[in-house]
């Protein structure tokens, strides 16, 4: 029996659908891969997910096109939800580690409790960025504060505090991420 006849079988069972998981799992994985790259791990997980919903949505099949394609497109649209996810964690974390909130409150490093985490991020930072960086946070130092301290202009202190988030953002990133694999293992 054909993958379109019998994904239109009302009643398909658990044998006839891991017929079509064995017969279809190495392309699906394919599609998956092309997009998912850097994330192995999760591969497999979407692989299910995207049978999953074949499963559970199959009456939508309307056999305009293989079932294969109707599959890979399944497909490609779990590995954009993954990847969408993926990013709206990582703007979440950022945005609340390191960008400066628009109340006035300056608290984005007291957010972060790892503040080792922090050290590294900051260790590529020159000395002067990382002393106004930590100031302006921790410390709470006003922007004027810090142009009279340091001789530049407020308008330069912002600029160099954006710029510094900037740069230590990724590195905040990456570095939780793999802290997080250390956790996790």
């Amino acid at each position: 029996m054909t993958a379109t006849a019998l994904i239109r079988i009302p009643s398909v069972d658990d044998v006839q659908f891991a017929d079509l998981y064995i017969r279809y799992r190495p392309a699906v994985a394919r599609v998956v891969t092309k997009f998912v790259r850097y994330h192995p791990d999760d591969r497999e997980d979407i692989v299910q997910n995207v049978f999953l919903r074949a499963f559970r949505f199959r009456d939508t099949f309307r056999g305009d096109c293989q079932f294969s394609t109707w599959l890979s497109q399944i497909a490609f649209t779990e590995s954009m939800m993954f990847l969408r996810r993926l990013k709206r964690e990582e703007s979440c974390f950022t945005g609340q580690l390191l960008v400066e909130p628009s109340d006035g409150s300056r608290d984005f490093l007291d957010r972060l409790a790892d503040t080792e985490l922090l050290a590294k991020s900051m260790s590529g930072l020159p000395q002067h960025d990382r002393q106004l960086l930590f100031r302006a946070h921790s410390e709470q130092a006003s922007h004027e504060d810090l142009a009279i301290e340091t001789g530049y202009t407020a308008s330069n202190i912002k600029t160099r505090l954006f710029r510094a988030r900037n740069l230590v953002r990724p590195r905040v990133l990456a570095l939780s991420r793999v802290m997080k694999k250390g956790a996790g293992a």
